[in-house]
């Protein structure tokens, strides 16, 4: 208690308890992880050894083989799952990160093109929108942050988004300003969620309002890991309402929000790239 000792020796000890308290949230941090990893592990290593194990039983090659692909789609999602548990564990350092000058209408962009082939495979309608100012014209949408978590929150919402909207569904990137902040909205015409769920949507391994069959091989920490790295980088994400559906209801949208940066005159424009989203 820093009360009760001399004025002089005050600091020091607020440094000590300053220290001890970072290590405790260090020890709690890998306490977590372990716990999380070996629970979420354990379960896709027996499966895979129990398909290894049917694999060299059958003497029928083609029984054999379709073994051998079960064990690569487990396998491609025990890839996927290892690495969102490594990206939380990373996302919930509490190091500070080198920050620096962005246009967060080219960091949407790239992750946008970068998903496009995926929401081609679901016959989706991905698209991007720019930022504009009042007059209606193009506008650059100024943030301060790490680009690397940036990009890798918007890939979680955006991976999100087309995992759990329908085939053909319509999912739209925007980036807009508002007051003093940058908004970046992940927005689909999919089932959408509840507005009573959507808090609990951010826990780990949690999938809320997810009673269809897709939902089964997700593992519940997108949202987790972008809202992690958006408050590493002083913003935070929201679920939101998002565009109307064909149920008569709405779905949902996830937005990145950060503050709004002073300028962005010295960055690079989006290098060119073909760009095939229908919007």
């Amino acid at each position: 208690d820093a009360s009760r000792v001399p004025s002089e020796v005050a600091p020091l000890v607020d440094a000590v308890n300053h220290h001890i308290a970072r290590y405790r949230r260090v020890l709690e941090e890998q306490s977590h992880f372990l716990a999380d990893a070996s629970h979420q592990l354990r379960t896709p290593l027996a499966i895979m050894l129990t398909q290894a194990q049917y694999a060299l039983r059958e003497r029928d090659p083609a029984r054999a083989q379709e073994g051998l692909r079960a064990i690569v789609d487990q396998l491609g999602r025990t890839r996927r799952l290892t690495e969102q548990l490594l990206s939380l564990a990373h996302a919930n350092q509490s190091d500070q990160v080198p920050r620096q000058l962005l246009d967060m209408n080219a960091v949407s962009r790239e992750v946008v093109l970068q998903y496009l082939p995926l929401a081609h495979e679901k016959q989706q309608d991905l698209g991007w929108v720019q930022a504009v100012n009042e007059q209606g014209q193009e506008a650059e949408a100024p943030a301060s942050g790490n680009e690397a978590e940036l990009h890798e929150a918007l890939s979680n919402l955006v991976h999100n988004a087309i995992h759990y909207a329908p085939v053909g569904a319509r999912i739209t990137v925007s980036v807009c300003r508002v007051d003093k902040r940058i908004e970046v909205a992940v927005s689909d015409n999919g089932p959408g969620l509840e507005p009573l769920l959507r808090a609990r949507a951010f826990a780990r391994f949690e999938r809320v309002g997810t009673d269809k069959p897709v939902a089964s091989s997700g593992s519940g920490l997108g949202l987790a890991i972008a809202r992690a790295y958006a408050r590493r980088n002083d913003g935070d994400i929201e679920l939101r309402d998002g565009e109307p559906n064909a149920q008569g209801g709405v779905g949902l949208a996830a937005v990145l929000w950060l503050p709004l940066a002073t300028t962005v005159s010295q960055y690079p424009r989006p290098a060119d790239a073909e760009f095939s989203g229908e919007q």
